[in-house]
């Protein structure tokens, strides 16, 4: 089956967004004022208790624990109450209005994007070699000449090997010399399958023409290459685990030699005084011109209200952030018990997933876009919003093979229960309204499911809040559908839109509910072009991620709120 790069807008994307406010909800100065004693002297009728919360789970669900079963104590299982409470805040930071900025952090990624107008400059070249240098704990780039070399001049087969510890150990090091008889050093990227060369790089005889590497320009390189581009959990990226092990620390020039360098490409500033950025390849990812925070709405990041505490800060706390020109920390005032489940639940048989994260870098579904245009990390735009998991009607069985980039868990089986209590603390009333509002879906946990654990655009993890009571200090009963409308009639007060505000909501209900209009294809990710079949060949499908960015997509042609 020959592939094609189409896409046809048939299906659901397995995740989708829930749209962002025009103001921060913020606490008022005299709230904030009060933030350091909240703990120990009460605000004036100040409410503290539990929530007794009864789930159930409507399809299997796993919350790993240290190996591949659920979180467990000598095989009695529980779901740790840290994960719940993270389930729980995520939907309270959307309802409450909390500012994101928070919650995500202030990245900036990089893009190796060969599709027209995407923005990357290295695919019309201008790079050039050298050597990475560190001295003092600063980092530089000493420039040299290079050449690229056939695969036919290199006297052993490396061409289809892609460990690059492995090619040069089958040259015999990383070090020659050039055709001349200067000493060089072999530089292996990356395996592509038309690929017919690698570079030499002859070495400086002196390194008097360092050019400085600052620390936000480093910085960036290590982001790129320790998490963005990591194979796998905590494990990096495989090329820059190899050099980064070479690289050594000088106390001074003159002791720089060729065993502690190394080889990059980069390019330079227009005044040639300071590096712009470097990578481990001639078409090394390009980091993007803005980061994260640079593409929230302003009043996220740069107005009054943006450093100013939220009301997801003051109600879950948080640590070392920057408030009111300051480093503060806040103790919480909702703690979430583990919920030990019953011995009758056992985990089921194995699922095995590639469980990687999707990318922010994809933009077509994770930036607002414009008709015809492609917006990207580097252009004016913003994000899309708060990811929320598509819900399922049944999880998928896993069919990968075990491999270091799949996940295999045992899942616990669907229809679980078991109960949690959330104990809350000199809460106010509309605070207090807002947790159970993040726990009801505002009064529809009828018809909404959380989600928990992993697998989630698989379908795991779908959970059924099915009993939720307030009992007070003095054993009292609140009634929870009015302490949800306390929540709502303060939010409203503060919102610039009302109905922005209600269509938002509304938005992560409809999410939330699991209701979506038929189509034919269901909810699954684009295809890579990459998959393979039961029998590990290829199973011939198109690239659709290429095809949704050639034919400018977004994410709203592939979800079920348009």
């Amino acid at each position: 089956m020959a592939k094609t790069n189409n896409v046809e807008k048939n299906f659901y994307n397995p995740y989708s967004f829930v749209p962002l406010t025009r103001n921060v909800v913020v606490l008022a100065d005299d709230e904030i004022n009060n933030l350091e004693l909240i703990q120990d002297v009460p605000f004036e009728d100040s409410l503290s208790g539990k929530i007794e919360i009864d789930f159930l789970s409507k399809t299997r669900f796993c919350v790993l624990g240290a190996d591949e079963y659920n979180t467990n104590v000598d095989g009695k299982y529980y779901v740790p109450g840290s994960s719940i409470k993270g389930m729980l805040r995520s939907v309270f930071e959307m309802l409450t209005c909390s500012n994101i900025k928070n919650q995500i952090e202030n990245n900036r990624y990089s893009m190796r994007d060969l599709t027209p107008g995407s923005g990357y400059e290295l695919k019309e070249g201008g790079q050039e070699s050298g050597f990475i240098v560190k001295i003092n704990d600063k980092h530089y780039i000493q420039p040299c000449s290079s050449e690229q070399i056939h695969y036919s001049r290199i006297k052993a087969d490396i061409k289809n090997e892609r460990d690059i510890a492995k090619k040069y150990q089958k040259v015999g090091g990383r070090f020659t010399k050039d055709a001349l008889g200067n000493d060089s050093m072999y530089f292996f990227s990356g395996w592509m399958k038309k690929k017919e060369h690698e570079y030499l790089f002859t070495i400086p005889k002196t390194f008097d023409n360092l050019i400085p590497i600052d620390d936000e320009t480093w910085n960036d390189f290590i982001f790129v290459y320790e998490k963005e581009t990591a194979k796998g959990p905590d494990k990096g990226n495989p090329n820059w685990k190899y050099w980064k092990g070479k690289l050594i620390e000088y106390k001074s020039v003159s002791e720089v030699s060729k065993d502690g360098i190394v080889p990059c490409f980069y390019r330079t500033y227009e005044d040639e005084n300071s590096v712009l950025d470097f990578g481990l390849a001639y078409l090394y990812r390009q980091p993007y011109i803005n980061c994260v925070h640079d593409l929230l709405p302003k009043h996220y990041i740069d107005s009054e209200d943006a450093f100013k505490i939220d009301i997801a800060q003051s109600v879950f706390g948080f640590v070392n952030e920057d408030v009111n020109d300051g480093d503060m920390s806040l103790k919480g005032r909702v703690y979430v018990g583990n919920s030990m489940l019953d011995n009758k639940y056992k985990p089921g048989a194995p699922q095995t997933f590639i469980l990687g994260s999707p990318k922010p870098t994809y933009y077509p579904f994770y930036l607002k876009q414009e008709k015809g245009k492609k917006k990207t990390f580097s252009d004016d735009t913003e994000i899309n919003g708060y990811k929320r998991y598509l819900l399922h009607d049944k999880e998928l069985s896993g069919r990968a093979n075990r491999s270091s980039s799949s996940k295999t868990f045992y899942p616990m089986p669907a229809e679980t229960s078991f109960k949690t209590v959330v104990y809350f603390h000199n809460l106010q009333e509309y605070e207090l309204g807002a947790l159970l509002s993040a726990i009801t879906f505002c009064n529809h946990a009828d018809m909404c499911y959380h989600s928990l654990g992993l697998a989630k655009p698989f379908g795991y993890g779908k959970l059924k809040v099915e009993g939720c009571s307030v009992t007070f200090d003095d054993d009292s009963q609140g009634n929870v559908a009015e302490l949800c409308r306390s929540f709502d009639s303060v939010i409203m007060d503060c919102v610039k839109s009302r109905s922005e505000y209600k269509v938002n909501v509304e938005r992560l209900i409809a999410l939330a509910s699991g209701s979506y209009p038929t189509n034919s294809q269901g909810i699954r990710y684009p295809t890579s072009g990459m998959e393979m079949d039961e029998n590990g060949n290829s199973s011939g499908l198109p690239n659709e991620f290429i095809a949704i960015k050639k034919s400018n997509y977004n994410i709203d042609d592939f979800s079920p709120n348009k």
